[in-house]
């Protein structure tokens, strides 16, 4: 299992390559992270913005601070993908109040699968 922080010391723009999943790539924002995979995925998400099933080519998850007013997540997310250039079809998007650099990765390859797993989570700020 591969595990580990790859952007403490990041500057936006730098890539982690998974290990696993060739062509999977999670790029480092100033304020986000995209997981852009190299094809069309399957996906079951719970996020406020293009979650439930379907077809998924990213994922972005999105620092907030702690002030952030919470009335059309979906909105402001929609906002921020087209500020940043991505297509809204296709993407999911998260919200966290953890800083990006603290976003831990983990992989796992067996014979038949193939486990890469990005996470936030924080305490500080549980509702």
């Amino acid at each position: 299992m591969t595990m580990g922080m790859p952007f403490m010391a990041a500057r936006p723009g730098e890539v982690y390559e998974s290990k696993v999943w060739p062509g999977l790539k999670l790029e480092y924002g100033e304020r986000h992270l995209l997981l852009e995979a190299p094809e069309e995925m399957d996906g079951l998400s719970s996020a406020v913005y293009g979650g439930g099933s379907g077809r998924l080519r990213r994922m972005v998850n999105i620092y907030v601070d702690r002030q952030y007013r919470c009335d059309d997540p979906a909105r402001d997310i929609a906002e921020l993908l087209e500020q940043w250039g991505y297509p809204a079809e296709g993407t999911a998007g998260l919200l966290t109040a953890v800083p990006m650099r603290y976003a831990a990765v983990a992989e796992e390859c067996g014979e038949d699968f193939a486990v890469f797993c990005c996470a936030t989570a924080g305490a500080s700020n549980a509702a």
